[in-house]
C-alpha cells in the first residue's frame, strides 16, 4: 500500500507543477493515462463478481447520462467535451464513465472512513463528489476537459451532479463498501487537494 500511495503521490504532484510549466499542456494531455493507473491502483485485488456488476453498472448509467447531457442539454446544461480525457464515442470520452466510478468509489470509501452512518453516506458522498466538481470547474477549460456554452457553468449542473451522484452512490453503497478501501478514500482526497492547489496557483 506505500508503495501505492508514494505512487500516486509522485505523479500528482508532478502533474501539479508539470501543468503551471509552460509545457502545461503536455501534462494536460496525459490526463487518460493518469486516470488509467489511478483506477489500477485503487481496483480491489480480488473483487467480488457483483462488486464487478455494480462498477460496471455506474460506468455504463454515468457515461448515458453524460451522452444525453451532451446532445440534449439536460441534465447539466449547454457544453462539449474538449480532446483531453482521450477517445469518445457519440462525443463523450470513454474515460468519463471511469471517471465517475472513482468519483463514486472514492466518496463512499471517505464515509466508510470516518464511519458515517449508512443511512448519511450517500448524501455524504454526493455532497463530496458536488465539492469536487466545483473546484474542477475551474480547471476544467484550462485542462482540455470540456467547455460550457456560457463559459461557466450553470446552477444547474451542480444540482445535477449532486442528484446524479446522489443515485449512483445509492446504487453502489452496498457493494462498494463492503470492504474498506483506503487507496480509494485517499486517491479521491488527492484528487481534492490537486485540484484546490491548481486553482490556488493558476
Amino acid at each position: 500500500m506505500r508503495i501505492k500511495i508514494a505512487i500516486l503521490l509522485i505523479l500528482y504532484a508532478v502533474g501539479a507543477i508539470g501543468i503551471n510549466t509552460d509545457f502545461g499542456f503536455v501534462f494536460a494531455a496525459l490526463t487518460p493515462i493518469n486516470l488509467l493507473i489511478s483506477a489500477a491502483l485503487i481496483f480491489p485485488r480480488h473483487p467480488d463478481p457483483r462488486f464487478i456488476a455494480i462498477s460496471t453498472l455506474i460506468f455504463l448509467l454515468s457515461y448515458a447520462v453524460e451522452a444525453l447531457g451532451i446532445h440534449t442539454g439536460f441534465p447539466f446544461g449547454d457544453y462539449r467535451y474538449l480532446d483531453n480525457l482521450g477517445i469518445k464515442l457519440w462525443e463523450v470520452p470513454l474515460l468519463i464513465g471511469l471517471n465517475w466510478w472513482l468519483m463514486v468509489y472514492g466518496s463512499l470509501q471517505v464515509m466508510l472512513r470516518f464511519g458515517i452512518d449508512r443511512g448519511w453516506q450517500v448524501i455524504g458522498a454526493a455532497t463530496l463528489m458536488l465539492g469536487f466538481d466545483y473546484i474542477l470547474e475551474m480547471q476544467a477549460t484550462r485542462l482540455g476537459m470540456w467547455q460550457w456554452e456560457l463559459v461557466v457553468p450553470p446552477w444547474q449542473n451542480y444540482a445535477a451532479w449532486w442528484v446524479i451522484g446522489a443515485v449512483l452512490a445509492l446504487i453502489g453503497q452496498k457493494k462498494l463498501t463492503e470492504t474498506a478501501n483506503p487507496m480509494a478514500a485517499f486517491l479521491f482526497v488527492l484528487q481534492w487537494i490537486f485540484f484546490a492547489v491548481l486553482v490556488l496557483t493558476n
